[in-house]
């Protein structure tokens, strides 16, 4: 049973390390970083992000853009249950230009 609890324990820190890597609601994560320095200056990603943004950017090709993996990096696009409604195609479409 205690192997059981250490490796629980062991897994629960490992999801709280790529959560705080890869959240975009955190702000210090690397995941902020970049979006933050989009176009302005690079930023060091760890290997475990570079796979999940290279995967995400594999499916987007595959599905011919019907998974969108920047959706998130949209200013006004919320998915935190604080708003009901997506942003105008005329502000997406200008924002896509960065």
């Amino acid at each position: 049973m205690a192997a059981l609890k250490l490796a629980a324990n062991a897994a629960m820190q490992e999801m709280d390390r790529l959560s705080q890597m890869m959240s975009r609601f955190h702000p210090t994560s690397v995941v902020n970083a970049l979006h933050y320095a989009s176009g302005l200056r690079p930023i060091p990603v760890p290997p475990e992000l570079f796979s999940v943004l290279r995967m995400a950017k594999e499916r987007a090709q595959q599905s011919h853009g019907a998974f969108d993996p920047t959706v998130g990096a949209y200013q006004g696009w919320h998915f935190d249950g604080t708003h009901n409604q997506s942003p105008a195609s005329s502000e997406l479409a200008q924002q896509r230009q960065l």
